[in-house]
């Protein structure tokens, strides 16, 4: 996830009624005027690896836009400008969270959904750091009885039904 002052994106999977109880993936971008879900096809089944990123890109036209992406597939790239949108600061951060049946949080007590290797791209100079220091590895967690979430170390996290 990547938030400015008024507004943010974020990606990964996403349980949908309308999808037949399949987990989805998914991204979503939100201005200060409200957000927008965007989904790929296929249903995301337990196992699988994949990276989920947010990237700011410039185009020809001398535009920037926010995009995000899972492994190598274009999930959704915003027709805004993130800089002028936004404002100014960034974060980037982890956030597990749900309002729905614990039956959609991927990962079991005994088998946590991991999320490991998180890193984070400099817009200026395009170097790779990890998250410890650089995000925020907490958890917005409105139903904790529903679900876990732990941090192991700062740049990895887990998550897990209860």
């Amino acid at each position: 996830m990547a938030f400015g002052h008024t507004g943010y994106a974020q990606s990964g999977t996403r349980y949908q009624s309308a999808f037949a109880g399949c987990v989805h993936r998914w991204a979503e971008q939100a201005t200060s005027g409200g957000f927008v879900d965007y989904y790929i096809g296929g249903c995301s089944t337990p196992g699988e690896t994949h990276s989920y990123w947010q990237q700011a890109i410039y185009d020809a036209g001398g535009l920037w836009h926010e995009r995000s992406n899972i492994d190598l597939t274009i999930i959704h790239q915003s027709t805004w400008s993130p800089f002028n949108t936004w404002g100014g600061t960034f974060h980037v951060a982890f956030s597990a969270e749900t309002y729905y049946a614990q039956t959609h949080i991927p990962g079991l007590s005994t088998a946590k959904q991991d999320f490991s290797g998180m890193q984070v791209q400099d817009r200026i100079n395009d170097s790779w750091y990890d998250t410890c220091g650089n995000a925020f590895l907490g958890s917005y967690n409105q139903n904790s009885p529903r679900w876990g979430v732990d941090a192991p170390n700062c740049n990895h996290t887990r998550i897990w039904t209860n």
